[in-house]
């Protein structure tokens, strides 16, 4: 989801794939571009573990915030609110067949927003698609160890296609309207008997939006540079139960560009930490999270409740 504020913003994004961002527009405040949504917290226990097979998951991501943070990680003094829901429909496949030692898979991500913004002065919004994510490639390693206990890792090369509801003159759109790289490595690690230790780290490099707001620029805008990552550690408890903490973090490497100029005070970054509960039986999973964010700059700082349905085959 981008945000394009009419005379400023202060923003969050992802849920999704992850996939909830949020954006508030703000008076005599400076506009920016937004990074597109990715993956903030969607993934948690066991994350590096897969094997050949078909995986289905059904996200439900709900997002509040009503504090706005400037660049410097200050109270924006507004009253404003924004709720959004991003439901997030996930299937791929590990098959049986190997590149580098590793099994080769593909899969696709397919998230879908609504919003409700209470904002002073109010600003346009759209509901509906968001950006279609695929991965084309994959690569899965079979198990091995670390410091003699089982780990596991994958690299996936994901791609954000400028696919879902995008308008110009709406201040909080879907989709970013730009093509995205958001490659990561995922990783999980049992330490110890029952206990394991998990992380998701992404590069995140976002192309130009050439239809602007044009509050924003005239050419274009393209959002700067970030690196994210998830991290998580849970405990087994009896044969259907796993609790943890999982948490995530965001910051942008580089300034943003617009109309061929760098905005210097475009840096955003976002961390959350909360508890997190899987129940698990079969081939069938349901995860409950609950983040509460903090250190926000240039983005919001709220509460995030994520269910998670994954279902193997």
């Amino acid at each position: 989801m981008t945000l394009h504020p009419q005379a400023g913003h202060c923003w969050t994004a992802r849920s999704a794939m992850c996939l909830s961002t949020l954006l508030t527009a703000m008076a005599a405040m400076p506009a920016h571009a937004a990074l597109p949504s990715g993956n903030l917290g969607l993934t948690s226990f066991n994350d590096g573990k897969s094997k050949p097979g078909d995986l289905f998951q059904q996200f439900v991501n709900v997002y509040e915030a009503d504090r706005f943070m400037d660049a410097h990680g200050r109270p924006r003094p507004v009253d404003n609110e924004l709720q959004t829901l991003v439901l997030a429909t996930f299937v791929g496949r590990i098959t049986e067949h190997k590149v580098f030692g590793a099994w080769y898979g593909y899969e696709a991500l397919q998230p879908i927003l609504l919003v409700d913004a209470d904002y002073t002065p109010a600003v346009r919004t759209g509901n509906g698609l968001g950006n279609l994510s695929v991965s084309p490639v994959v690569l899965q390693w079979p198990a091995q160890t670390l410091f003699g206990r089982p780990y596991f890792q994958r690299l996936n090369l994901q791609v954000q296609l400028p696919t879902g509801s995008y308008r110009r003159d709406r201040a909080i759109n879907p989709s970013s309207n730009a093509w995205a790289f958001n490659p990561h490595y995922a990783l999980t690690w049992e330490f110890a008997d029952n206990w394991e230790l998990s992380s998701r780290i992404h590069y995140l490099w976002t192309g130009r939006n050439s239809d602007p707001n044009p509050a924003i620029a005239v050419d274009y805008i393209q959002p700067g540079q970030a690196l994210h990552a998830n991290v998580s550690v849970s405990r087994a408890v009896g044969q259907h139960w796993r609790l943890g903490v999982s948490g995530y973090a965001l910051k942008q490497i580089s300034a943003e560009r617009v109309d061929g100029r760098t905005r210097a005070d475009s840096m955003e970054r976002i961390s959350a930490l909360g508890p997190a509960v899987q129940f698990g039986t079969g081939r069938t999973r349901i995860m409950l999270h609950y983040y509460k964010e903090f250190d926000a700059a240039n983005r919001s700082e709220g509460d995030r409740v994520l269910v998670r349905w994954f279902q193997l085959f």
